[in-house]
């Protein structure tokens, strides 16, 4: 049976305070109201708030809103509902809309005094910094809340409700370093002029709060952090003073101090003794002031106890206090996804410890079980997460709760389940991405997606498909665009229908596969490395597995990444914007010990496998920082033609798509910058050789080759080959990109006047920082490696990046570039079977190692649609690729039927491996010649190479730096007639 909503109170009434109504949340509404307006849109507004302001009257429209509301609240079905609704009309209207509950609780009591109590509550715990939906503007939404809350009052309130600076001040340091909007300088001052209002008042409830924000956000103080935090404990244990600090706040101090003890003791080792002994002592504070029945953030209690007692090195007794958390948690919270991940990370530790069989059950159990039921919540999170931060630990907890389950499941001899838990976050929102692009709302999203990555750039656009805040819309009235393009996105992904993007089983993958063919999937735990080979007999279990417990993911990170001590491969490839013949030198031997050190560890013994398999054709796909380490150059795996992909599903998918249709057209791009002399020798070749397969090639070379060209001649072809310079962006890889033609006259500066008009310069880190040119759009700066050397890049409109090089001021290139997030956006490479990225680095992928998104410019060409993708992750020099290249398509030309990309790239990769000196001397003269006519620089450029090679020896590219450059991702199926 429905209730009926009471009606305004017919006059303005004196507001009593929350307590003496039966309310919990006692200081917010201990002011008087008064009515503003005519009857039918009747206002009663706080005495003190600004009537000034532009939302401060509740117009009649907005009332009826709010009357909507808790009707809907009043008549939800479930709790889970009610507080839904509640959720969604706080943060659109705030303490608006708690104004109007209360007068409905005022005027007909129960169950509207019941209902304006949780709403309150709720309102206190979305200001202190609780999510209470999955909108994207949400953060902006509280801030602005927050913020209005305290410029509405005037000095008369500002002794009653003073404590709402400290909320203000703790919601401002809530956002993420770098918002516009935090201010922490100020919000630091405030919270110690409010510290000393407390200390001098003797309002201890308070002054503990406001040391609980200053110690969580680890501010610079005077007094030290640490004279602080005795201050707020001298205060919970003095009994006389401690009567007038409410019991949640007590219990939050103590919880949060355990925190930073906890902290502490991890950064310092000298003082570990003195720590620890202080956690231990907070461990019992803690314990003993247990949390009520029905506590909301006893989860949180017992998880930070658990912490410390991991830290401790205290697994059992941290499981079992994770435990507690999870039990008494929502899973849909974030806080108890984190204490799930806690539990799950120490019954792992503990299962590979020595231990009775039947712990060791237990432990399994519970970690399977566990984490089976979180991993959809999970998942739902990450893929409908837009703010960075949200993607960040959305994904973070999802990658580990899988990387817990297929391990938890090798280690018992499930294969099927472990390989599809492996699987499931390898690159998942990447194929979430592409399966929406099917979906009827796909227009609607890449549209937004469009005006999304133009405005994340700085870019000063139109705002697409978004509609500005309706009047109503008190605390959406300032979002930034920014934020609202990330609410209309997530508002429009549209439901997948179930199992879309569900992982292949170990029989899915065997039947997608050919004679002598195998897929070796591989994945990275803190427990060791799985390893599972598939070959097309295959059911239920992997034809060769193990797992390797020496490998761990800490030990991968010191092969890959390298210490402090030995800059690794990562740090190798970082030197490449510095590249010359010293970096190269350094680059190749640093490759070769990666090679070496690989292979003795995994690269032999899979060798061995599928060797005894009579494998030929190999597929890998890599899990996290595998994908930067080249196998097809590893010894052991030197005679596999060998691909990679970055999921079982999205290889399975490819090869489904794929029907090895012909390549009746082609699209060649060479030397865009104008400064690459050897790139019209090689598109020479690409061209020769495709005229003798009878496919048409169009070429675009120099200052043809600008964005709008190129994605206009893209349209319809089957073969794009770029001869050109790209930029790789490890931790940023939508920012990776191929230098295209700037269209700048030879000469000039354009930078010049947008440097002139930049006086308000943002850090980005230590390397680079930015500025808004007003009218014009977001001035970039990076310095290189070199003294004197400065990039800039200038992001003028939707999908224009104009890019410039300087050597001490002297501007020694332009370019606009045509970035991976623009070629994710396109569609003009629809079709596209093969694109040959003749570039350096532009095969670089995302070096995150924890979550497996496979991202850069070989994915986002998967995602506007090309098949195969031959690419490099490291520099390669004009001549080597240009051979590469003219041995390459040789082999291309004579070829018939459908060709194995693959197989292609392994056999032209050992036969310059090999190749004698004078052999490859003569092949580079017979370049030459044929470009002499046409291009007779090009020509004199290419003998000299050629001239260079003895100084190489008798095998000049027999190093891996050397032949192993180019690689294969995507299906690897051609047929070029």
């Amino acid at each position: 049976m429905q209730r009926t909503l009471p009606s305004p109170p017919p006059d303005a009434v004196e507001r009593k305070s929350l307590r003496e109504t039966g309310f919990i949340a006692a200081e917010w509404w201990t002011y008087s109201c008064r009515r503003t307006g005519d009857r039918c849109g009747s206002a009663y507004v706080p005495r003190g708030w600004n009537m000034d302001a532009d939302h401060d009257a509740i117009s009649g429209e907005e009332l009826a809103q709010h009357a909507q509301c808790i009707a809907d609240a009043v008549n939800a079905q479930t709790e889970q509902a009610r507080l839904s609704v509640l959720a969604e009309a706080l943060v659109r209207f705030g303490t608006r809309f708690l104004d109007t509950l209360r007068r409905a609780a005022k005027a007909a009591g129960s169950p509207f005094i019941e209902l304006c109590n949780e709403a309150a509550l709720l309102f206190a715990r979305w200001i202190a910094g609780e999510r209470l939906t999955a909108r994207s503007d949400e953060p902006e939404r509280r801030v602005r809340a927050a913020l209005l809350l305290l410029d509405s009052l005037d000095s008369s309130d500002l002794e009653q409700l003073a404590f709402l600076q400290r909320v203000a001040a703790a919601t401002v340091l809530a956002l993420p370093q770098g918002h516009q909007e935090r201010d922490a300088e100020r919000a630091r001052d405030v919270l110690l002029a409010y510290l000393r209002r407390s200390r001098d008042k003797g309002d201890a409830d308070e002054q503990v709060r406001t040391l609980c924000v200053l110690r969580d956000h680890w501010l610079e103080f005077p007094e030290g952090i640490d004279s602080l935090v005795d201050e707020g404990l001298a205060l919970i244990d003095d009994a006389r003073r401690a009567e007038s600090i409410d019991p949640e706040a007590r219990r939050d101090f103590r919880t949060g101090t355990l925190l930073y003890y906890t902290q502490r003791l991890m950064q310092d080792p000298q003082e570990a003794a003195d720590w620890r002994a202080r956690v231990e002592a907070a461990i019992d504070r803690v314990l003993a002031d247990e949390p009520p029945p029905g506590d909301l953030y006893a989860a949180n209690t017992y998880g930070s106890v658990a912490r410390a007692l991991e830290v401790l090195g205290r697994r059992r007794s941290a499981a079992e206090h994770y435990r507690r958390a999870v039990e008494l948690g929502d899973l849909d919270k974030m806080t108890t996804q984190w204490a799930v991940e806690g539990e799950c990370r120490m019954r792992m530790l503990l299962l590979a410890e020595s231990q009775e069989e039947q712990e060791r059950e237990a432990d399994f159990r519970r970690v399977t079980g566990l984490l089976t039921d979180a991993v959809p919540r999970l998942q739902e999170r990450y893929l409908t997460a837009v703010l960075d931060e949200d993607i960040e630990k959305s994904g973070r907890l999802l990658a580990k709760a899988l990387d817990y389950l297929a391990f938890a499941h090798a280690r018992q001899g499930a294969w099927d389940d472990a390989l599809r838990y492996l699987d499931i976050g390898k690159s998942l929102r990447l194929r979430h991405r592409y399966a929406l692009r099917a979906d009827p709302a796909g227009q609607s999203l890449l549209k937004l997606e469009a005006a999304l990555h133009a405005v994340l750039r700085g870019v000063p656009t139109e705002i697409f498909g978004v509609e500005e805040a309706e009047p109503t819309d008190v605390l959406g009235a300032a979002s930034s665009a920014r934020t609202r393009l990330m609410e209309a996105y997530r508002a429009t992904l549209p439901q997948l229908p179930e199992g879309l993007l569900k992982s292949p089983s170990i029989r899915d993958m065997a039947c997608g596969l050919g004679e002598r063919e195998a897929v070796v999937l591989l994945g990275v735990h803190m427990l060791g490395t799985v390893v599972a080979v598939i070959t097309r007999e295959d059911r239920t279990t992997p034809s060769a597995y193990y797992i390797d417990e020496h490998l761990t993911r800490g030990r991968w990170g010191k092969l890959v990444a390298g210490d402090p001590i030995e800059r690794g491969w990562l740090a190798a490839l970082a030197l490449s914007e510095a590249a010359d013949e010293d970096v190269a030198a350094y680059q190749s031997d640093v490759l070769d010990v990666l090679l070496g050190d690989t292979d003795r560890a995994l690269g032999q013994r899979i060798g061995a496998l599928l060797a005894g398999l009579g494998s030929e054709r190999v597929t890998i796909i890599p899990h996290k920082l595998l994908h930067l380490i080249p196998f097809w150059a590893l010894p052991g795996l030197e005679p596999f033609s060998l691909a990679v992909a970055p999921s079982a599903a999205q290889f399975l998918s490819a090869r489904h798509r794929s029907d090895g249709g012909t390549m009746a057209d082609a699209l060649i791009v060479s030397d865009p910058t104008e400064d690459l002399t050897l790139s019209p020798i090689e598109a020479g070749s690409v061209r020769r050789h495709l005229g003798g397969l009878g496919l048409r090639a169009s070429e675009l070379r120099g200052s043809q080759a600008v964005q709008q060209a190129l994605e206009e001649n893209l349209r319809g072809v089957g073969l794009f080959h770029i001869s050109g310079h790209a930029r790789s962006e490890l931790f940023d890889p939508d920012r990776s990109g191929f230098l295209l033609h700037s269209g700048v006259p030879l000469g000039e500066d354009p930078f010049r006047p947008w440097l002139a008009a930049s006086n308000d310069w943002q850090e980005r880190d230590t390397r680079e920082r930015w500025a808004e040119i007003p009218g014009a759009g977001r001035l970039y700066e990076r310095t290189g490696l070199r003294p004197g050397e400065v990039e800039r890049w200038m992001e003028l409109d939707t999908t224009t990046t104009l890019y410039a090089h300087y050597s001490d001021e002297r501007l020694t290139a332009t370019a606009e570039i045509w970035s991976a997030g623009d070629i994710a956006l396109s569609d003009c490479l629809r079709g596209c079977r093969l694109a040959f990225l003749s570039a350096c680095e532009s095969g670089m992928v995302s070096s995150d190692s924890d979550v497996d998104e496979y991202a850069g410019l070989p994915a986002a060409l998967h995602l506007a649609g090309v098949e195969t993708t031959i690419s490099t992750i490291w520099p390669v020099s004009q001549g080597t690729a240009a051979l590469f290249v003219e041995l390459f398509y040789e082999r291309f030309d004579a070829t018939h039927g459908t060709v194995d990309a693959a197989t292609l790239v392994h056999r032209t990769g050992r036969r310059l491996r090999s190749i004698r000196c004078e052999e490859a001397q003569d092949l580079l003269f017979e370049l030459s010649d044929l470009a002499r006519e046409q291009h007779p620089y090009a020509a004199l450029a290419m003998e000299a190479f050629a001239y260079r090679l003895p100084a190489r020896g008798d095998l000049p590219f027999a190093r891996s730096w050397e032949w192993a450059s180019f690689h294969v991702t995507g299906t690897g199926r051609l047929h070029p007639s």
